[in-house]
């Protein structure tokens, strides 16, 4: 309560508003930078002639059009004149390039990459667990995984080969006992090193609207996966349906694959985001997450992934009802 004083603002009435729900106190991120950075950014954006501005927390990255008639002197200065204490002194004047959120971003060639020497030290954070005898307690392990994903921003398909470092984590009963790294992480880590030794550091950045081509697919225990593509369909039964202990989440996940199957065999579609629909939640997350929770069915992920790298295509989940859903009929026979 006693920094409600500093959560005040007064309205066009003459009346007081009190934010009471900002968790951790106005000296916190979402206290400073949250609401107040979104208007202060408004403010900026109209006052200058900017293509955008990208917060996070109290860094922020300012666009413009190459040749534009703005400097960072001028934007440094305003917020001073707004009563936004800004450091005049912590900034890069407008380039081709800058780093935001531990990327270098290329604005011309709209390039992202790693900082240099960030993948030789990555991959000395990795060795030590794959060398034999090698222990590790909790901590160690969790910011590995922590570093690793901030990776996975430019390298999705790898995103799958994580899971097996949550499970460790998950397994551990006291975090400061030391363990040898399990077989499937070793696996698992032997993947993205072997990855960040020879994939191309620059990634194009993906732009472009998913486009949908009308891949829809489905599943049943039942009987088993329907796929639609267009106006071009495939039905597949389950070997024994009714003994058939197989999860949905698995079936749904050698769906999308066959689906890909399908679609790479129509048409070329490299450099393409494709839209697939899907009635089913967990089947969505995995789309977007490039990974699934369960253990079967991230192992068809893991195939789906190198596929989609190997013809340079993107898929994206979108929902539709199940009463919408054209290929439940083919699911269900």
């Amino acid at each position: 309560m006693d920094q409600w004083r500093y959560l005040t603002v007064k309205d066009f009435n003459g009346d007081f508003l009190v934010d009471t729900r900002i968790t951790f106190g106005g000296v916190a991120g979402c206290g400073s930078f949250g609401r107040p950075a979104d208007a202060w950014k408004s403010i900026m954006k109209r006052h200058f002639d900017l293509v955008t501005i990208f917060q996070w927390v109290d860094n922020n990255l300012f666009v413009k059009v190459k040749g534009g008639d703005v400097n960072m002197e001028e934007v440094v200065d305003k917020p001073s004149q707004l009563g936004v204490l800004t450091n005049k002194t912590k900034y890069s004047p407008f380039s081709n390039e800058q780093k935001f959120i531990g990327f270098v971003w290329n604005g011309v060639d709209k390039t992202v990459r790693l900082p240099d020497g960030k993948i030789e030290k990555r991959l000395s954070q990795i060795n030590p667990y794959l060398e034999k005898g090698s222990r590790f307690d909790y901590g160690d392990v969790e910011v590995l995984v922590g570093r690793l994903n901030h990776v996975s921003y430019i390298l999705p398909h790898l995103r799958c080969h994580l899971n097996s470092l949550y499970r460790w984590l998950m397994s551990w009963q006291y975090r400061r006992a030391l363990r040898k790294t399990p077989a499937d992480a070793v696996t698992d880590l032997g993947i993205w090193k072997s990855t960040l030794e020879n994939f191309e550091h620059t990634r194009i950045i993906n732009y472009g609207p998913p486009i949908d081509i009308g891949w829809v697919g489905d599943a049943s225990t039942s009987f088993g996966i329907g796929v639609l593509v267009g106006k071009l369909w495939a039905q597949f039964k389950l070997h024994n349906p009714k003994n058939n202990t197989t999860r949905i989440s698995y079936l749904e996940t050698v769906a999308i694959r066959l689906g890909l199957l399908m679609v790479l065999k129509l048409r070329e579609q490299r450099g393409k985001s494709l839209v697939v629909w899907t009635d089913n939640t967990t089947t969505e997350n995995a789309i977007n997450n490039k990974k699934s929770r369960d253990v079967d069915a991230n192992g068809k992920w893991i195939l789906i992934q190198k596929l989609l790298i190997e013809e340079g295509v993107d898929l994206v989940a979108k929902r539709v009802t199940s009463k919408n859903n054209k290929a439940d009929a083919l699911s269900r026979g």
